[in-house]
């Protein structure tokens, strides 16, 4: 009963934790944010964040991995069935979307721009593997770079879409994604 309410109230101030620095990070960079910022805002003293986390960076960082490993848990049920992979820009668009007011934070000015582009090459392995079975005469370093080139493109796409208020489905952004992509690929293809 007691570890109950224990992990109760430890996962209350953790929450309360991070929402307090996705408040702040909407206002201003985390370079400019302190501990005793994020604590005044959520009202937990300097001790109990410092149980928690080792600086407002450590804590940015959790933040992130969490939504990281939510999108990978997505991947990673959808890699599962080879019928869906068709699927996995739309799954990965649907978790942005279902997290949009963090994912408008994270990936804001003030937030962490390169955080989108992890996000972004978390389906890498699958498109290189699907990419060399198309492009049989391409190396691997070729691909790689067509993937930089394409996922910094994606993340741009999906960046304006959160900022423009998503009045597109993730469908709908996903095709056109997979329109680029496909015509991009055989453009790199007929170039090779």
């Amino acid at each position: 009963m007691k570890t109950e309410k224990t992990d109760r109230r430890v996962k209350y101030t953790k929450t309360a934790l991070k929402q307090s620095l996705l408040q702040l990070l909407s206002d201003r960079p985390i370079g400019k944010i302190t501990i005793k910022d994020i604590c005044e805002t959520a009202d937990i003293s300097r001790g109990t964040f410092y149980i928690h986390y080792q600086d407002q960076y450590d804590l940015l960082r959790q933040i992130q991995n969490e939504m990281d490993e939510d999108i990978k848990s997505t991947l990673r049920k959808k890699l599962a069935n080879p019928s869906d992979n068709k699927e996995v820009p739309t799954e990965i668009l649907i978790c942005i979307a279902e997290q949009s007011a963090l994912c408008k934070i994270l990936f804001s000015d003030y937030g962490d721009a390169a955080f989108l582009k992890k996000i972004m090459y978390n389906a890498h392995d699958q498109f290189i593997d699907e990419w060399k079975t198309k492009v049989g005469q391409a190396d691997i370093e070729q691909l790689n770079r067509f993937y930089i080139f394409t996922a910094n493109g994606i993340a741009a796409v999906v960046l304006d879409w959160l900022q423009s208020g998503m009045k597109e489905t993730p469908r709908e952004i996903a095709l056109f994604i997979e329109n680029v992509i496909r015509c991009g690929l055989s453009a790199f293809v007929s170039a090779i």
